[in-house]
């Protein structure tokens, strides 16, 4: 696995954005190989982007410029950093630029910077194409509905009204003093810090009558709701999936049966072999192929794939074995050549040579195979896993012909995977549970076929750009870069229209489960209140006889 860094030809257009940007320029201090950096200033917050051009000399007819686009987020002291979805236009006033110079210069993310800014692009909107959420208590207030918020308000104000009536006319308090201790009560059992009372006020009829009748409804919409309803949010339950490579098919053989895995690596080859007959190209191309050449084409496609079934360990089991789809959804399948597949390749050449230093162990007598783990990654390729149109409805599977299949099966919910680099796994599970927030989606905790990430430059006579990626890796950028979560292209946003289209939209649960007067609260709230007149009732009987 790795991450290319390549080169642009000079010039590159810029496209504008709908909306019209103030543009600030300092002086041209610095030649025009200095980084170009945008800032957006909107009241809390600095966004920047820095647009790093560098001229890199190809030959004397090409000229090549290193490219790419930088955002950062600065919101007190916090950093957030972005990829730039829209390139800015170059229209707009002078504003004031010397303030914004500081900040990028006293910035510890560019103190090391080998070169100033040249340009600087200001503007000020109310909207921006970046998304920031923050902490707040939303979360928290959401669940109550609007009656209820109305009922414990109105219900608070009513208990100091009817406590102040008590005071008044029981103790004979003047209306400040009844009311000030009837607003401390009502608040301090709100908040469940209770208010010490007179022995005297405890023991009147009406006022036990009022602080059961409050103590219930603040049971039922604080407790109730911090007990059940927050739970979803502090403890949620986990839903079961698969987190490791080896529950994505059904083993071909028995753990402790050596016999079976020494067989299964002899003919592994043969195997293989099958398959790079199968896989060529389709049986459409070779009939115009041979046609060119005045020849008849008598390959029976057929054959050779029941062979190949034959030839597995076993058939595919829909209820056992998963569906691997390692194709990036953004480009088009290709129905030409089946080891154009990265993920088939690598795994097909990671066995192959596993195979070739078992077999050499075996011809020099060993029977034992040392370490057994990575056995089971044939099972990844025997049976087959990976649909394509090339093979046809070889293992039962769904095949993919267009280029939202692949979106598509994964959010269908069956038992299918999808199988990439791991920082395109990033990506996916960013925009899946973006874009399709109704489900739950899970991210392998093993990592298969690893491989050292780092860049890569095709350099043909003098060049400059190792100079500038060693300056750029000191000043972290680099770093920067290899962490950078990918905007969803065009293209891929009308797949997911197209899938959205196919699929059963669902609304999105609510991370805390809302409360409203009704159902059993309700129900539990008048079985009191009836219990409580019950027991005025009673009392009233027992004292009059």
């Amino acid at each position: 696995m790795g991450v290319k860094a390549y080169a642009k030809k000079s010039p590159t257009k810029h496209t504008g954005t709908e909306e019209k940007m103030t543009i600030a320029r300092p002086p041209k201090l610095y030649n025009k190989s200095s980084p170009k950096m945008l800032v957006i200033h909107d009241e809390s917050y600095v966004l920047k982007n820095l647009n790093l051009e560098r001229p890199m000399v190809r030959n004397s007819f090409d000229t090549d410029v290193f490219k790419w686009f930088l955002t950062l987020i600065v919101d007190h002291g916090y950093e957030r950093w972005y990829r730039l979805i829209h390139y800015v236009s170059d229209e707009g006033k002078a504003t004031g630029v010397r303030d914004i110079i500081a900040i990028i210069s006293n910035h510890t993310k560019f103190h090391n910077l080998p070169e100033s800014p040249t340009d600087i692009f200001i503007f000020s909107l109310r909207k921006s194409d970046l998304s920031l959420e923050y902490l707040s208590f939303k979360a928290i207030l959401k669940p109550f509905e609007l009656e209820v918020w109305f009922m414990l308000v109105l219900t608070a104000q009513t208990m100091v009204a009817v406590l102040v009536v008590i005071f008044i006319i029981k103790l004979e308090w003047n209306c400040l003093e009844s009311i000030s201790l009837a607003q401390l009560v009502v608040i301090s059992m709100m908040f469940e810090k209770p208010t010490e009372i007179k022995t005297k006020i405890s023991k009147i009829l009406e006022y036990k009558i009022l602080f059961g009748f409050w103590m219930l409804l603040l049971q039922i919409l604080t407790n109730s709701y911090i007990g059940l309803s927050v739970t979803s949010i502090s403890a949620p339950l986990e839903s079961k999936s698969v987190t490791r490579y080896e529950q994505l098919t059904k083993p071909g053989c028995q753990w402790n049966d050596m016999k079976c895995h020494m067989n299964r690596i002899k003919e592994f080859r043969q195997y293989i072999n099958y398959w790079e007959r199968a896989d060529v190209n389709d049986e459409a191309y070779w009939v115009d192929f041979y046609a060119n050449l005045g020849m008849t084409f008598t390959f029976d496609r057929n054959r050779t794939l029941e062979a190949l079934r034959n030839k597995s360990i076993r058939r595919f089991d829909i209820n056992r074995d998963f569906v691997l789809l390692p194709y990036s959804i953004e480009e088009n399948i290709s129905k030409e050549k089946l080891t154009d597949n990265d993920f088939y390749y690598r795994l097909e050449s990671y066995l192959t040579d596993m195979v070739s230093k078992f077999l050499t162990k075996f011809e020099l007598g060993e029977t034992l195979i040392s370490s057994r783990e990575p056995l089971k990654l044939f099972d990844l390729l025997d049976p087959w896993h990976i649909p394509h149109p090339v093979i046809g409805n070889l293992s039962d599977m769904k095949s993919i012909k267009y280029e939202w299949d692949t979106e598509h099966t994964i959010v269908q919910c069956g038992r299918t995977v999808l199988v990439l680099h791991e920082n395109e796994i990033k990506s996916e599970m960013r925009y899946f549970e973006k874009h399709y927030p109704w489900l739950k989606f899970f991210e392998s905790k093993s990592k298969l076929l690893t491989a050292e990430l780092g860049w890569k430059f095709s350099i043909q006579g003098p060049s400059l750009s190792v100079k500038i990626f060693n300056k750029l890796y000191v000043a972290g950028i680099i770093q920067l870069l290899e962490t950078w979560p990918r905007i969803a292209s065009p293209k891929r946003l009308n797949i997911t229209t197209k899938v959205h289209t196919l699929v059963e939209r669902r609304k999105p649960e609510d991370a805390v489960k809302k409360i409203m007067l009704g159902g059993n609260i309700q129900t539990i709230f008048w079985l009191y209140i009836f219990r409580a007149l019950g027991g005025v009732i009673d009392r009233n009987t027992y004292l009059g006889s």
